[in-house]
């Protein structure tokens, strides 16, 4: 079993026992090998999730470290339980692909990215001599002139996705990188999220 390199070790056996438990709890049997393969991975990344997130909230992992775990522990559960059973690499890419936006796509999964997106905001935020406007306030400016914004469409509109916001309104991305032009650009252009890029947003982007 792999880890991600920031996991802190007293984690390791927790996300162990996860993975072990799920495989228990759906061994094969009269389901086909892709339904039980399939109920394994979401157990496990779920239990993984929470663990993940507790570990941020309670100071034992950093936010954005978090972030980048929890999406490394998707890609090394998929190969874990999927690995076995794949015949070529192209097979391994197509369930990392295909299993890995299913799961994205869920209700617990976004409720993670917001549980560590909330840790960030809490950090904080490191002074900047060329930041007039700290992110936090520029973002609660901007919500207050278009209340209708959700952070998802802000994010769309930039050009930038979920993981970039959580790290950059967390204060982990320098100020003049590209997440950082990006949101500015926007924040300050004084447009909704749709008059500053017409195209909507896909279904399940995130």
């Amino acid at each position: 079993m792999q880890y991600p390199q920031s996991l802190p070790n007293r984690l390791k056996p927790l996300v162990t026992a996860a993975v072990t438990r799920a495989e228990h709890n759906h061994p094969h049997g009269r389901e086909s090998t892709s339904a039980v393969l399939q109920d394994r991975l979401k157990d496990a990344m779920f239990a993984v999730g929470e663990i993940v997130c507790k570990a941020a909230e309670d100071g034992e992992w950093r936010a954005d470290l978090a972030l980048d775990g929890l999406e490394t522990f998707l890609r090394i559960l998929i190969g874990y339980f999927y690995g076995p059973y794949s015949r070529t690499l192209s097979e391994i890419e197509r369930n990392m692909h295909t299993q890995g936006d299913a799961l994205r796509a869920t209700k617990q999964w976004l409720g993670f990215v917001e549980r560590l997106a909330a840790v960030a905001e809490k950090a904080p935020e490191p002074k900047r001599s060329n930041e007039p406007l700290g992110r936090v306030a520029l973002r609660d400016q901007y919500l207050r002139k278009f209340p209708d914004a959700v952070i998802l469409d802000i994010c769309w509109s930039a050009k930038q996705h979920y993981r970039e916001w959580t790290r950059w309104i967390g204060g982990h991305l320098k100020a003049g990188s590209k997440p950082d032009r990006c949101f500015t650009a926007l924040l300050t252009s004084g447009k909704s999220p749709r008059d500053y890029r017409i195209e909507p947003r896909p279904k399940n982007w995130k």
